[in-house]
């Protein structure tokens, strides 16, 4: 909202928004023996 005001009364100001992602992928060890990764 500001932004908006801002960029409205200086003449040339410009604003880059970008989004995105990334992928996780958790893997784990069991502590204990018998148990399934």
């Amino acid at each position: 909202m500001i932004a908006e005001l801002i960029k409205r009364r200086i003449a040339g100001l410009h604003q880059n928004t970008s989004t995105g992602s990334i992928d996780i992928t958790d893997t784990w060890e069991p502590l204990e023996e018998g148990l399934l990764p």
